[in-house]
């Protein structure tokens, strides 16, 4: 799948938002990414309602006290608001595996270090740190910042989606060729004139 196509089909996925409540919102959930990954057929996601229950099913055991009486609607709240990252991971891993040679993804990585794409280009390793520019979007990359360990063996690009070149598909806001193409220069920067031990940039 191309990441045109799946454009196309994200763009009669609906959306739904609720209220969020402070209590759950900095509470250290389970994987969401887990459940999200199991769900996804290859590059296309699970609908949001069902990323939903699926993650309700899948620990609402281990961690009931996310779905008592209380909490239930802010935990589902803050699923509602996270779906939409895990949703624009998937649709730049398909336009950053057609800019550059190879492009991988590591969970664990991603959820102890904050590394949402390795890039490896022309004998270089890039740690792509992807997020959106907005307020929460920033206090969650700090929060995965705090976590990373530097590695003297490749060079950390903090990635920001800047909201006014965002691409619009259906109800998400997705990376543009625009943007890929900011990181593809930063990418070549680093290929031509910065050392190895350079730990990284943002753009």
């Amino acid at each position: 799948m191309t990441s045109a196509e799946l454009e196309a089909r994200l763009a009669e996925y609906p959306l739904s938002f609720d209220e969020a409540t402070y209590e759950i919102e900095w509470t250290r959930f389970p994987s969401m990414l887990a459940v999200f990954r199991r769900l996804c057929d290859g590059p296309l996601p699970p609908k949001q309602a069902d990323f939903v229950y699926a993650f309700a099913a899948t620990y609402s055991q281990s961690h009931r006290h996310l779905f008592t009486p209380e909490n239930r609607r802010a935990t589902v709240a803050r699923l509602k608001r996270a779906y939409p990252s895990l949703v624009r991971d998937n649709h730049l891993f398909l336009k950053l595996q057609e800019a550059f040679e190879r492009v991988e993804r590591d969970d664990t990585l991603d959820e102890f270090s904050g590394v949402d794409f390795v890039i490896h280009q022309a004998g270089r390793v890039f740690h792509i740190h992807a997020y959106t520019n907005t307020r929460r979007g920033r206090q969650w990359r700090q929060a995965k910042q705090d976590r990373h360990a530097a590695d003297p063996n490749v060079t950390i690009i903090e990635f920001a989606l800047n909201l006014n070149e965002a691409k619009p598909v259906g109800q998400f806001l997705l990376y543009s060729d625009r943007t890929v193409a900011r990181l593809r220069t930063e990418v070549e920067r680093h290929l031509t004139g910065m050392p190895l031990t350079d730990q990284g940039s943002k753009i």
